[in-house]
């Protein structure tokens, strides 16, 4: 299912427009080698890209938008797809609205395309893939592909550098891929740690009963908080200063010499045992993870919990591995989830390092220096060794699987409360700041309430909105601060440039040298992927002018152009294997025959990034 939109505010026709051979680099014959207009240019660029990235999140809204969406508000499922269709419908030379599939459901998995037609398909460009909420409750991780969507479309005829970033390659944007748990997350009573899952009926206890046990909003507030008990031998004691704070009890000989004890016991989450086991809220809605659910190391249930039975198991994670696998144009990823301010790259287990060779580490480390200093409060870290161990992660199998440079960041930080990048508040403090910077409005009052099988518990606590997601005054800073990083990570997809030199050897001989830069951090084929034979080689093509007679070709070894190594099969075809390098060169060599100066053209074609097309001579 596709939706596109009638209106083109620009007056560009999304069919016509310059031809892409235009925007491909092009060579010439003779001793003089190209002039640096390209590198200028390509500095220049990357100027005006800085500048955008370091520019006050105030400056944004002097954007003249013809789709006026704010950020300082969360969109539920229908609130979301209905500003998409509102973005598509105000630049549709620009932007397209496609289902990639349907969830448990029903629901659509949208995917926002944003490219330039006038400029070649999206297919023939290098391609970000970003995507948001695969866990239900992270929400705000879809307002920030949201934003990321918005904001190239509205800035495209205000920003130069994002219209040049829009030019030059395509942006895959699916905001919601769980679109059941953002659904639910909105529609129902949820803490803030739920509904993290996919919502397929899963038997989760394994007690032959599927979803038999989940929450009750025992207090009609709309939230699923804490229940707290009376016990003498309790763990906890209320907090003098402020009551709502439940503290633990140090378990240490008190005056008396006896072991103190407090006089309150957690009870667990808001609900009741539905089932007669003697748990509660085991056994909720769904409970299955998708993001445990990829080929990358996936491992059964006993070992990661929610993978689900195999890989692509569950409609919502096949329906994203049948679009990226099929879109091998795809070089860059970005996964946002929450919470705690990280800048994440895998692997998910320390046995998966070797995945990750010296050279593409070198690519992470830069990108990921570059985004600790654009946010604030944020690490750059590694999945297994600084966070947790993951089986089967989405980015994982992107970088791992296909070779794709792929991040996750970890949407917000109780850092940012303070703006102190050493620690977050501590619970006094937290409720000082709710107080009197969001008016109470995360926190419901301790009410007592009859449980059926508990007495009288007290519940309430923190709603929600509670600490995992920002408060919609600091939302629309979070969420522009992470789309410019992806857009510095964007922007560091291979981009190509040549340069011919033509030598006169004599006797009918020439010497032509090609060389291929590339003026960007990611590679067009990474170590892992040249390591593992993921894709296409990239392909180094010459095609003879009339006259002109291919002898020998091959690769230029060293700096000093003394050593060449042959290709003794199709020489005209030369198969690279590990691509054009970030910020490198590789240079090739031809030893042409021609009575004349050499004609002829050579193509370079690399699967993750634009065709290189070279001319040489008049052919």
């Amino acid at each position: 299912m596709a939706r596109s939109g009638p209106r083109d505010r620009s007056g560009r026709s999304p069919g016509h427009g310059p031809d892409v051979s235009s925007l491909r680099g092009s060579g010439r014959s003779g001793t003089m080698k190209r002039s640096n207009t390209d590198n200028v240019r390509a500095m220049f660029v990357a100027g005006l890209l800085m500048l955008a990235w370091v520019v006050p999140v105030f400056a944004q809204q002097q954007i003249e938008s013809e789709v006026d969406l704010p950020f300082n508000r969360y969109y539920d499922f229908d609130q979301m797809t209905e500003a998409m269709e509102r973005m598509v419908a105000a630049h549709p030379e620009l932007a397209s609205l496609v289902s990639l599939g349907k969830s448990i459901q029903d629901r659509d998995m949208w995917l926002l395309v944003i490219n330039n037609p006038a400029t070649g398909p999206d297919t023939e460009k290098p391609a970000i893939w970003i995507d948001g909420n695969i866990h239900g409750n992270e929400v705000q991780a879809a307002e920030t592909v949201l934003y990321t969507g918005w904001y190239l479309l509205e800035a495209y005829d205000e920003v130069p550098a994002i219209r040049e970033l829009v030019d030059d390659h395509a942006f895959y944007l699916v905001p919601m891929v769980n679109p059941d748990g953002r659904a639910g997350w909105f529609a129902e009573a949820h803490t803030p740690n739920s509904n993290r899952g996919g919502l397929k009926p899963t038997d989760s206890d394994r007690d032959g009963l599927i979803d038999e046990d989940g929450p009750e909003d025992l207090d009609g507030d709309g939230h699923i908080g804490r229940m707290w008990r009376r016990d003498p031998n309790g763990t906890h004691r209320r907090n003098e200063r402020d009551p709502r704070i439940f503290e633990r009890v140090p378990r240490v000989p008190g005056p008396d010499g006896r072991i103190m004890t407090g006089d309150w016991s957690m009870a667990g989450s808001e609900g009741i045992d539905n089932d007669g086991d003697g748990r509660i809220n085991e056994d909720g809605e769904g409970g299955y993870d998708m993001n445990r659910n990829f080929p990358s190391d996936w491992q059964p249930v006993h070992v990661q919990r929610g993978a689900g039975t195999h890989p692509f198991s569950y409609p919502e994670t096949r329906a994203i591995g049948d679009f990226i696998r099929s879109h091998p144009n795809i070089a860059a990823g970005q996964s946002y989830h929450n919470t705690g301010g990280m800048l994440l790259r895998g692997p998910g287990v320390k046995y998966g390092e070797n995945a990750y060779p010296p050279a593409d580490r070198a690519v992470y480390d830069a990108l990921g220096k570059a985004g600790v200093e654009m946010l604030p409060h944020y690490d750059y870290l590694i999945i297994h060794s600084d966070l947790y161990g993951v089986h089967g992660g989405c980015v994982n199998w992107m970088a791992e699987g296909l070779g794709i440079v792929s991040f996750t960041n970890e949407l917000w930080t109780d850092r940012r409360i303070l703006q102190d990048g050493e620690r977050g508040p501590d619970e006094e403090g937290r409720f000082r700041w709710q107080d009197r910077m969001l008016f109470g409005q995360t926190f419901t009052d301790w009410t007592e309430v009859d449980h059926p099988t508990l007495g009288k518990v007290l519940v309430g606590g923190g709603t929600k909105y509670s600490r995992r997601s920002p408060p919609p005054f600091m939302l629309e800073e979070e969420a522009h601060r992470n789309f410019a990083f992806t857009m510095f990570h964007a922007d560091q997809m291979p981009k190509l440039r040549s340069e011919v030199d033509v030598e006169d050897l004599g006797d009918g001989l020439w010497q032509v040298d090609v060389s291929v830069a590339n003026d960007r951090l990611i590679p067009t084929r990474t170590a892992r992927a040249a390591d593992r034979g993921i894709g296409r080689p990239d392909l180094m093509l010459f095609t003879p002018g009339e006259g002109t007679e291919l002898v020998l070709a091959g690769t230029v070894r060293d700096r000093f152009s003394k050593r060449l190594d042959p290709v003794e099969h199709r020489p005209e075809r030369m198969l690279v294997e590990r691509g054009i390098p970030g910020q490198g060169r590789v240079v090739f060599r031809y030893i042409l025959q021609s009575d004349a100066s050499p004609t002829g053209s050579f193509d370079y074609r690399a699967e993750k990034a634009r065709d290189l097309e070279i001319s040489l001579g008049e052919s």
